[in-house]
């Protein structure tokens, strides 16, 4: 599985305001599903989930603890706006909003269970 796929499905499923992960815990979940991953490398890709427009929270301390603030929509939100929207016949245009490439791949992740 991909690494930034497999860190978000740990991070929406695992963490909240309450639940935070420390880096080593996140490596740790990430060595379970068969992912390699550095304690380096972590800061970095969640750098690039909150680039993609995610809201990933990081507890700066002697150890960095991570959640996922604001969800969005909930998944099964998200897949009937998907299903609503491959019905449509209006075209859109070209140009697929920030919004909807990030609920599709928030799909992808969380049906990848």
């Amino acid at each position: 599985m991909n690494k930034l796929l497999a860190l978000l499905q740990i991070l929406i499923k695992q963490t909240d305001e309450n639940h935070k992960l420390t880096t080593n815990q996140l490596i740790e979940k990430l060595a379970e599903q068969g992912v390699a991953a550095h304690r380096n490398t972590i800061p970095a890709d969640i750098e690039r989930l909150r680039n993609a427009g995610y809201d990933v929270i990081c507890d700066k301390s002697t150890q960095n603890k991570y959640f996922i603030g604001s969800r969005g929509l909930e998944s099964a939100e998200i897949k009937n706006a998907l299903r609503r929207r491959k019905r449509s016949t209006v075209y859109f245009g070209r140009k697929i909003s920030r919004a909807y490439r990030q609920a599709v791949f928030t799909v992808k992740c969380l049906s990848k269970e």
